[in-house]
């Protein structure tokens, strides 16, 4: 990068604080005709990108500009040592195929966390200089996987969005300037202006005392557990319209037409992981004759940028996300297992006696996407705001789902050159029982429910071997 990265320093606005010290990082994979030219496109893209937006290449840090409180963050430009020792943007070169082609090697996108392809360590989210992104440009014989690891103090799923919107614009135009970008730096900040003067008087904080405060989403916590693995997981989309049209009949059945509880798609989809996983975690513990909970938890990631006045923009790359929880009792679920009934590896086939347990948790799911409302975003923005620490990230949970389904990835032009992304993926390897719903494939319609999951291996195993699972993931159509 030529120029050292130049921007007022900012603090992270109390939203930012309520996620976690963490890097994750973002795969996305382009297979342009020519791969060379596309390699200097996209570093002369995101050259610009950082011109424009140079917070990206910047720096969190411990903040003293709120002198009354502790654990407060900050962004700000980085030094010309800092960006020697750790540039922006890294080129690596691999023998791996994106593609399998004449029997050669492809690449595994689950084992794509790991060094040779992500451009910081892990560990860098817990020093006291820590990137806000870096850029990996991993180059294939037959195409181009981007990690793109950012800071999740920083930004989410949108917000990464956000960024890579920003890159295909420079890639059509080196010389974009600021009001061609979907944000700017002026924007961001009105947005956090925005968010700090949600902060309510409200006197529903005590909600907030006892469900956040913990340090379990720290790096350092992941590196002391046995790795967990990654997997895709694709749901057939016509059958999970079939499974809807199916639980919001009996939910009509058993509440009446006066039920206002609307059951979505990502309400069925979220549910469907988490019968799985619930039943998945009963075999595992019988199977190592360890007691079983009677209870599950899930935590839910809710996009808020709609939730305040005035709404934060679609296009604001900092965190507009509040976490909302579901439990559920399992008795019903698990009392009636046995490996014939809830595990096969024959042909699939759909069991009726799975409709019920999807219709509760799709219920307990909705119902519970319904509390974020924007009192509840308010008082959490106050929580953080007018407490003495702000280090506010959620409490883990035996699940965590995260849906960045509508975002709108795969709908973006970079241009004639690179061509239009092929994949998005977040193959995550550190921490278990995190899933995420993946953006929609727009050429492929009805686009399948793309799941992205982590587990322990044997519980992996488990649950797609799950019945309900090996039904959404056959090709065949489908039958209820």
């Amino acid at each position: 990068m030529r120029l050292i990265p130049n921007f007022e320093p900012y603090v992270l606005s109390p939203l930012d604080h309520s996620t976690g010290l963490i890097h994750l990082s973002a795969f996305v994979t382009f297979e342009p005709e020519v791969v060379n030219e596309s390699v200097t496109l996209i570093e002369r893209g995101f050259t610009r990108c950082i011109e424009l937006l140079p917070f990206l290449a910047g720096n969190v840090a411990s903040s003293v500009q709120l002198k009354d409180k502790k654990n407060v963050f900050e962004v700000r430009p980085p030094t010309a040592d800092f960006l020697q020792e750790h540039p922006m943007l890294k080129i690596k070169h691999h023998q791996e195929y994106v593609n399998s082609k004449n029997g050669k090697p492809n690449i595994n996108n689950d084992l794509l966390l790991n060094d040779e392809f992500v451009p910081i360590p892990f560990t860098m989210s817990l020093e006291e200089l820590s990137p806000v992104s870096r850029v990996q440009i991993n180059v294939m014989p037959d195409g181009i996987i981007i990690c793109f690891s950012f800071h999740h103090l920083v930004m989410d799923g949108a917000g990464v969005a956000n960024v890579f919107e920003a890159l295909s614009v420079c890639c059509r135009d080196l010389n974009a300037d600021s009001s061609s970008l979907p944000t700017s730096l002026a924007e961001e900040q009105k947005s956090r202006d925005i968010i700090m003067n949600a902060s309510s008087t409200s006197s529903g904080l005590e909600k907030f005392q006892t469900g956040r405060g913990s340090t379990t989403w720290d790096s350092e916590m992941s590196l002391k557990a046995e790795s967990p693995i990654s997997r895709s997981i694709p749901l057939n989309a016509m059958k999970i319209e079939k499974l809807k049209i199916a639980c919001t009949e009996l939910l009509l059945k058993d509440k009446g037409p006066e039920s206002r509880i609307f059951l979505s798609r990502n309400a069925i989809v979220s549910a469907v992981v988490w019968l799985s996983f619930i039943r998945a975690r009963h075999q595992f513990l019988m199977k190592n004759d360890e007691p079983s909970s009677t209870e599950s938890g899930l935590l839910l990631a809710s996009d808020i940028r709609n939730k305040l006045q005035p709404n934060l923009p679609r296009s604001y790359m900092g965190n507009a996300v509040a976490v909302s929880e579901a439990y559920a009792s399992i008795k019903s679920i698990t009392s009636t297992m046995n490996p014939s009934s809830s595990y096969s590896t024959n042909s699939p086939r759909f069991n009726p006696d799975d409709i019920p347990h999807v219709t509760e948790l799709a219920t307990c799911i909705q119902e519970s996407h319904q509390t974020v409302t924007a009192d509840h975003v308010r008082d959490l923005i106050s929580h953080v705001a007018n407490g003495q620490d702000w280090s506010q990230p959620p409490r883990f949970s035996d699940l965590v789902i995260s849906s960045i389904r509508s975002l709108g990835f795969y709908r973006f032009d970079f241009g004639p050159i690179l061509g239009p992304l092929t994949r998005i993926d977040m193959a995550e390897t550190r921490f278990s029982g995190v899933a995420w719903i993946m953006p929609a494939r727009v050429k492929n319609q009805p686009a399948p429910w793309e799941v992205r999951l982590t587990l322990d291996a044997e519980m992996m195993n488990l649950l797609r071997n799950d019945r309900l699972v090996k039904w959404l993931t056959d090709e065949e159509g489908p039958r209820l």
